[in-house]
């Protein structure tokens, strides 16, 4: 028994390297999910043709945000703090029923990173986008839909990792696994024979 304690003990120090290796991303908008059922942490332009309302068709959650302002965009923001330099994602989900005229733009700091008119009938699709901090960094959000809405939801932005290469502790982890397989190997072979 006291041989099989002996062999755990590398694989506790392993699963806690491993464990404490990994990062998770944090989302710096303030109700990118619209879940307060209002604007809470955005700015709307005034535009009674945008608003927040649970979808017709079904998303995670119960509210998104939409727009079907006739004739020209209704708009809403939000200021993000982000590290000036650093590479960020602006990801968000977005619905259209087919119905046009319709109109939908994406902004970072007032650089249009989307503007799509007559966008097609769409399930709630994924958009990313990437961008560099300044600091302080404005998402803006801009839609029109003539005879119905179009629908947000789930906006996020997030950090990117500079580069690819394994954080520290992953490659600590993989040695410290590695080592610790090979001398378990090891002493089984020694415990069997």
């Amino acid at each position: 028994m006291k041989k099989l304690s002996n062999l755990l003990q590398p694989l506790a120090l392993v699963t806690t390297v491993v464990v404490t290796g990994f990062s998770q991303a944090v989302n710096l908008i303030t109700n990118g999910d619209f879940e307060t059922g209002d604007f809470t942490g955005w700015i709307n332009d005034g535009s009674q043709s945008v608003g927040v309302t649970s979808p017709a068709p079904s998303n995670n959650g119960t509210n998104v945000a939409y727009f079907g302002k006739v004739g020209s965009l209704g708009f809403i923001s939000q200021m993000v703090k982000t590290t000036a330099g650093q590479n960020y994602q602006l990801s968000y989900q977005l619905y259209s029923d087919n119905r046009t005229p319709n109109e939908f733009q994406v902004q970072v700091d007032n650089n249009t990173l989307f503007d799509q008119i007559n966008i097609a009938g769409q399930p709630f699709t994924t958009y990313n986008f990437n961008f560099v901090g300044t600091g302080s960094d404005t998402i803006k959000f801009g839609g029109r839909n003539d005879p119905t809405w179009l629908q947000l939801d789930n906006v996020a932005v997030n950090a990117i990792a500079a580069t690819s290469v394994p954080e520290p502790f992953t490659i600590i982890g993989t040695l410290i696994g590695g080592t610790a397989a090979f001398r378990m190997r090891k002493k089984l072979k020694a415990i069997s024979s």
